[in-house]
């Protein structure tokens, strides 16, 4: 089972990740892949092509590796978040769609969405802080939902309802706790 919590940035997504993870045997993690780049170089230009291909194709690849059957597999952001993060960052956002085809991208089960409100920015000095951005992000990655035929769980509240919501939604999936 795939589940895909997606969202702007400072939203919780990676919280919930791992809460998620912590919370239910026999579950893997996907990080976010545009995290290892900030680690390494701090500060990037993400509105440059390369690495926002290069993002594209890292996701697929973690995303297709194998997994056990029966396994939850929680991914920090996904291919959603890429698509929506390219029509942000980029002048003339590139279709990906061939790509996603030819590299075998298999659909989410499940895709949670976590609403911005309510959690704070971060300055980690990596991040971006603009507010703005961030409401334009959060509403674009619900548009790239819906353009790839996903219906969205809006995930609100504090951490605890968060993870209350994300366990009800994948419970209802099937057995996988």
């Amino acid at each position: 089972m795939r589940v895909a919590i997606v969202g702007a940035f400072c939203t919780g997504k990676t919280t919930l990740v791992n809460d998620l993870s912590g919370a239910v045997a026999n579950s893997f993690t996907v990080s976010d892949e545009c995290r290892p780049i900030l680690d390494r170089l701090g500060n990037v230009d993400w509105s440059m092509e390369e690495i926002r291909s290069y993002l594209i194709v890292r996701q697929l690849y973690v995303e297709a590796r194998g997994f056990a059957d029966g396994q939850l597999i929680v991914i920090d952001g996904g291919i959603i978040n890429n698509l929506a993060h390219d029509v942000i960052h980029l002048k003339h956002s590139a279709s990906r769609e061939r790509i996603i085809h030819s590299l075998g991208h298999t659909r989410y089960d499940l895709v949670l969405w976590c609403d911005p409100q309510g959690v704070q920015l971060v300055d980690d000095g990596q991040r971006n802080t603009n507010e703005s951005v961030r409401w334009d992000l959060h509403y674009e990655v619900g548009a790239t939902c819906n353009r790839l035929g996903y219906e969205p769980r809006l995930i609100q509240g504090d951490r605890l309802q968060r993870l209350s919501t994300a366990l009800v939604e994948v419970g209802k999936l099937g057995d996988v706790t």
